[in-house]
């Protein structure tokens, strides 16, 4: 859905409260300040408040009021005050309802601008003006940095600022953001994004493009980016699971530094997951760390990996067992790339769109049951897709935000892939990821079940929907010998205990730790009913 609001935040001085009523001017929209807001409800001017009350006190309004701005709807501009999204749950709601800009400026410049009025100032210090506002901004800097854009203002008129915003303002409001601090970053999902690649790139001023793509999808590919105005090299890889491996890895390093590369290079992931695994490994390894960019080809890649940070090899010893994270600078999800995808291609997707809807909870799941054969037409009904691929990337963003690391909530995004690893990695990578974690998921849910986390009614549920997308039950048992072995290596392991991920109601998930011996007699006790 795109927004239809903007929010500018940033320092005291940076000069939000005057580029807000020309940015609302240029597009004829109503505009808020929200600190001269609060005084109007008040009574009362901010430096008399603040100093009677105590910033506590004031922040607690200004979230009142921020949030009570969101509800009304847009569309609208607000100026927000300098430390409103100090507060992660009120910042997280602003990226979530607006296209939320941070506007900077360099310490000195804010000094200039405030030094002739210290007293209507309070939070800092009159003594020491330029220290307290050092203080003060670095305080905040991990906070700022979460925006759909960052701009500084310094040798800029107001004007000029306004054009900057607008510049943005239509990828932006397309756009998800991943908030991570400085490590923030952008996922556009729509019919035709693809065209904003030039724009970001030139935002990332690259050395040269380094692009890796699908051999499938470089037809697709080729007129964007040989439009591309950067010296570029690219290395086709052939897609899938086989592909993910040390020796193709290894390649793709010595293409990278056959000729001279540095820091500034951008690397440009073009395919499906395996391409994009490969890639960010690469990318995160070259020289520590080059830039990376994913413009994933296929519907999983979208909904699963291009998401979240994460890079993976497979090893003879089972899938994803070598890895890193290594954050992209954007993920462009164009939907015009799927209309060839064939339909179990599709379906596989659909696996971990029934995975994250179970994840979030109820409003997503029904959402997902009103329109499952609707996302199966052979013929994509594009606004069914859309919002399919953007539940996906915010249920996803929203544990990620939470736990960066994989430490703790995000693991509830390995539901189904503990088994569905071990029968994927079984079958030698002849199973699609998403029929993998489709059983996996069955399996988990019947696992649950035995050990009271879930009801039969919710095993009916989850089987009805999976069996809906195509998803039935085999009727040729799985080798559970082999998928004992590979279940012995799961990258989740601690100590002699394998972690699962066990589902309950929608939108409760049970991390549930059982020995090595436990978890292979449950699987073998639980499998063959699934």
């Amino acid at each position: 859905m795109a927004k239809s609001m903007i929010a500018l935040s940033g320092p005291m001085g940076v000069g939000k409260s005057t580029v807000a009523p020309l940015l609302a001017q240029r597009l004829g929209w109503p505009w808020v300040d929200i600190d001269r807001e609060i005084e109007r409800r008040v009574g009362e001017r901010l430096p008399h408040l603040i100093r009677k009350k105590g910033e506590a006190f004031f922040r607690r309004l200004e979230a009142d009021c921020v949030r009570e701005q969101l509800g009304k709807g847009p569309p609208m501009v607000l100026a927000l005050g300098g430390g409103a999204v100090e507060d992660r749950a009120l910042r997280h709601e602003l990226l979530e309802h607006t296209v939320l800009v941070t506007l900077k400026a360099r310490p000195e410049t804010l000094l200039s601008r405030l030094s002739d009025r210290p007293s209507e100032r309070p939070l800092l210090d009159s003594e020491n003006l330029l220290a307290s506002i050092v203080r003060i901004v670095d305080r905040r800097k991990e906070a700022y940095a979460e925006a759909h854009r960052v701009l500084w203002t310094d040798a800029k008129s107001p004007e000029e600022v306004v054009e900057e915003v607008l510049k943005g303002f239509a990828r932006d409001r397309f756009s998800i953001v991943v908030p991570l601090g400085h490590r923030s970053h952008q996922v556009t999902v729509g019919r035709g994004v693809w065209a904003w690649l030039k724009e970001a790139l030139a935002e990332l001023a690259p050395s040269m493009l380094l692009v890796v793509i699908d051999s499938g999808a470089a037809p697709l590919v080729r007129p964007w980016i040989e439009a591309l105005p950067w010296p570029r090299r690219k290395f086709f890889v052939s897609g899938g699971e086989a592909s993910k491996s040390l020796s193709v890895l290894e390649r793709i390093w010595d293409w990278a530094l056959s000729e001279p590369i540095d820091r500034e290079a951008v690397m440009l992931a073009i395919g499906g997951g395996a391409v994009g695994d490969l890639s960010a490994f690469a990318a995160g390894t070259l020289l520590r760390g080059l830039r990376l960019i994913h413009l994933p080809t296929t519907l999983l890649a979208m909904v699963d990996s291009a998401i979240g940070g994460k890079a993976a090899l497979d090893r003879p010893q089972g899938k994803n067992l070598v890895g890193l994270f290594h954050w992209p600078s954007l993920v462009l999800c164009d939907l015009n790339a799927l209309p060839s995808l064939p339909l179990p291609e599709r379906r596989s997707a659909l696996a971990e769109l029934i995975k994250v809807a179970w994840i979030s909870g109820e409003k997503d799941l029904c959402w997902l049951e009103e329109h499952l054969e609707l996302l199966l037409e052979p013929e994509p009904i594009w606004e069914v897709l859309e919002e399919a691929v953007n539940m996906a990337i915010r249920v996803k963003v929203r544990l990620v935000a939470r736990d960066p690391e994989d430490r703790d909530v995000r693991r509830w995004l390995n539901f189904g892939h503990t088994y569905g690893h071990a029968l994927e990695a079984s079958s030698g990578y002849t199973l699609r990821h998403g029929e993998a974690v489709a059983m996996g998921m069955r399996v988990e849910m019947a696992m649950a079940l035995a050990l009271g986390f879930a009801s039969e009614q919710d095993q009916e549920r989850l089987r009805a929907i999976l069996e809906r997308a195509g998803f039935r039950a085999s009727k040729v048992g799985p080798d559970l010998s082999s998928i004992a072995e590979f279940l012995q290596v799961d990258k989740k392991a601690h100590a002699r205990c394998l972690e699962w991920v066990l589902p309950s109601k929608p939108g409760t998930m049970v991390r549930c730790r059982l020995s090595r011996e436990e978890s292979i007699e449950l699987v073998k006790r639980c499998a063959p009913s699934c």
